[in-house]
């Protein structure tokens, strides 16, 4: 009768002291044997099997597998998640975090861009101090009220700011001071930043008005915002009705070159305007006193004309217009105008459209059957002969 075995915590073919060496047991014991097992219970029996050593002999790579943290075995960290998890959990925090902080700051930035900057009452006061300092003439237009146009104007420099107000010294004396007190106004001024000049203009009221001296003193209540504009580079009149004397516009085709093959696929250039206006066929639309007109003078500048003209007329991109403007002297201004069309507004409700032209070319000739020697607009656009006429005309409006 053979002798009895000890029984085995696992079947005889996996005995691992025996049959293999010391490194395939220790890594079979780590592999079947708990880790909890491995760390804290002790050998069983000092003829089990797992008394086997778990070191390795001598001569033996080191194992690659390494052991378990304990601390993380204890119950105290059993309802911790592990530390993977915890790590993907901190991403996923620190990602939304910063997700909520990028939509906050573009909410800001885009708020920041829509809002009005000379709203601010730091842009304000700084800006008037600019203004006093430089000592910049205030162009005060007076109202009879906010939506009437304005009216009789005056010129005043800054003498002094306040917290509430604004202190005006007119530049010439003034015979009716009182009139102002509570009217409303609008203010322009102009300050240079750079070498760039900067328009701002603003609404207000005389609140009081004094005398210094000959010149008059005028409290304006100190305005909340200011509104930056850009001023044009020449004035810009509406003529009266009687200081046109006679006006006329012709149609003007491009010229297209002689063949195919001079112009080489090239755009097609305008021509020069005729120069004899006696060749000149009947206008388009024209203007003559005592006549009907299918055309009225808008406003005037430089370098520049405005039209009112009917509203089913069709108006080319290039046209010629005869100008014929009444002067202090006894023979009027008349002109010829090479012109290109800028834009046609239209205004609901009315029988009329606004038509914008520029200047490109410009001849002066005291008769008709005369040659017309077309002189090219300056490099500004403007025509020395007008600009001197609005000029005139401006500062008879604003003396």
């Amino acid at each position: 009768m053979e002798p009895s075995r000890p029984s085995l915590p696992f079947p005889p073919a996996s005995r691992p002291c025996a049959l293999y060496p010391a490194a395939s047991r220790s890594a079979a014991l780590r592999l079947l044997v708990p880790a909890a097992a491995l760390v804290e219970s002790a050998p069983e029996a000092p003829g089990s099997d797992l008394a086997c050593p778990p070191e390795s002999e001598s001569g033996d790579p080191p194992s690659d597998i390494p052991l378990p943290c304990p601390r993380y075995a204890a119950s105290v960290f059993a309802a911790l998640p592990s530390p993977d998890t915890a790590l993907w959990l901190l991403l996923v925090l620190a990602g939304a975090a910063a997700l909520c902080w990028l939509i906050r700051r573009h909410e800001v930035l885009r708020a920041a861009l829509t809002a009005d900057p000379w709203a601010d009452s730091r842009a304000v006061d700084s800006t008037l101090t600019l203004a006093q300092d430089h000592r910049a003439v205030f162009h005060l237009a007076g109202r009879q009220n906010a939506t009437e146009q304005p009216g009789q104007s005056l010129r005043a420099v800054c003498a002094h700011l306040e917290r509430r107000a604004l202190v005006l010294l007119s530049i010439r004396e003034m015979a009716d001071a009182a009139a102002w007190v509570g009217r409303p106004v609008r203010v322009e001024f102009s300050i240079t930043v750079g070498d760039s000049p900067r328009f701002f203009r603003f609404d207000s009221a005389v609140l009081r008005v004094g005398r210094d001296g000959a010149r008059c003193l005028l409290e304006l209540a100190r305005p909340a915002r200011l509104e930056s504009y850009r001023r044009r580079s020449f004035p810009r009149i509406r003529p009266a009705r009687s200081e046109l004397a006679a006006a006329g516009l012709w149609r003007l085709e491009p010229c297209p070159p002689a063949s195919d093959a001079e112009s080489g696929g090239a755009p097609v250039q305008a021509g020069p305007p005729p120069d004899n206006p006696a060749r000149l066929g009947a206008p388009l639309l024209a203007f003559r006193p005592g006549a009907a007109a299918s055309l009225r003078l808008d406003s005037l500048s430089a370098s520049g004309v405005g039209l009112r003209i009917p509203r089913d007329a069709a108006i080319p991109e290039r046209c010629l217009l005869f100008l014929c403007l009444r002067t202090d002297r006894a023979s009027p201004l008349a002109l010829w105008l090479d012109c290109e069309r800028r834009h046609l507004t239209t205004h609901p409700g009315r029988t009329t459209n606004l038509l914008g032209l520029s200047i490109t070319r410009w001849g002066r000739v005291t008769r008709a059957d005369d040659i017309i020697p077309w002189t090219p607009a300056a490099s500004d656009g403007s025509v020395p002969l007008l600009l001197r006429w609005t000029l005139r005309r401006a500062a008879s409006l604003n003396p």
